[in-house]
């Protein structure tokens, strides 16, 4: 008994917690794409890539510039009627590596020279300032030996390199937003996750209906959807504790600690991520819905005789 109760709580808690990741995960969308993080994150990341001194070089002459006034760069340059406007302009979100490879190689590409392509790239790489983008090209190039097609392919393995540092910041991004707001929302519709699963464990009823809506959600959702409104809506219809319709009783009764406990508890458990919380609830669902097995020593029916 204490064991079923204890899975029912936390399946109860996951809910939530998968709920309010929903809800979270709709407004961070809405936030990244109003101010195009996607983009200026790219955008940022490949100005560092190809610079000389670690700055944004934004110069019509400098590597990035010419780079990404590539045909194949899809309008990554910042330029309107002449004037560079790098922090608002609408950046794409995504380059394929092999799209920037044909960019880069294009660019260093001596125009009219009867020279070896490989040997046009090596001479625009010495005329480049020295920097980050000149000792990488030196690098890659010395490591591709003279053969072109390796060369392409260092190329791209150094775009998926810096490509990894970029989604690695977005991440960060994403990680710190969840937090902020995952409190933020704790706070603003009083999600406490001590008196969520104190109420979870006192009222069966509440519990056994948790369970159900928990059960329901998992049954018409195998894959997680990216859903905000929704979620928002199916978590004020929980039977559980939330709101506040009793805001003066944290100082008259000093609760204020335990609920600021719970809040941190929520929005840490909510930092994890939907996804995580989706795979948690499935997994506990499947533990509770895991029976007793048969006792394998009672012997099987035997077929009735023929009459």
């Amino acid at each position: 008994m204490f064991v079923t109760t204890a899975v029912d709580v936390a399946i109860g808690l996951i809910l939530t917690y998968l709920l309010l990741g929903l809800v979270i995960s709709a407004l961070q969308e809405i936030v990244a794409t109003l101010l195009k993080l996607r983009g200026r994150y790219l955008f940022k990341g490949l100005a560092l890539m190809l610079s000389s001194d670690g700055k944004v070089d934004l110069g019509a002459n400098s590597l990035f510039m010419r780079v990404a006034s590539h045909p194949m760069m899809r309008g990554m340059a910042p330029s309107v009627f002449g004037r560079l406007v790098p922090k608002w302009f609408h950046a794409p979100s995504y380059v394929s590596a092999d799209n920037f490879v044909r960019a880069v190689v294009d660019t260093l590409r001596v125009s009219g020279s009867s020279a070896s392509l490989f040997d046009q790239i090596n001479a625009k790489i010495n005329e480049l300032p020295d920097g980050f983008a000149k000792q990488s090209l030196h690098s890659i190039s010395r490591s591709a030996g003279g053969d072109i097609e390796k060369f392409r392919k260092q190329l791209t393995q150094w775009f998926n390199d810096a490509m990894d540092r970029v989604a690695g910041g977005y991440k960060r991004f994403t990680q710190a937003f969840t937090i902020a707001f995952g409190l933020i929302l704790a706070i603003g519709i009083n999600v406490d996750s001590l008196k969520i699963g104190q109420a979870l464990w006192q009222e069966p009823g509440a519990r056994a209906a948790v369970v159900a809506a928990a059960q329901a959600w998992g049954a018409q959702h195998p894959t997680q959807p990216a859903r905000g409104q929704a979620a928002a809506t199916e978590l004020a219809q929980l039977p559980i504790p939330l709101g506040w319709p009793n805001f003066s009783s944290l100082s008259k009764n000093g609760e204020t600690e335990q609920a600021l406990l719970g809040w941190l508890i929520t929005a840490l458990a909510v930092s994890l991520g939907a996804p995580f919380w989706f795979d948690a609830l499935q997994t506990f669902l499947n533990v509770r819905g895991t029976g007793p097995k048969p006792d394998g020593s009672t012997p099987a029916a035997q077929p009735a005789a023929p009459s």
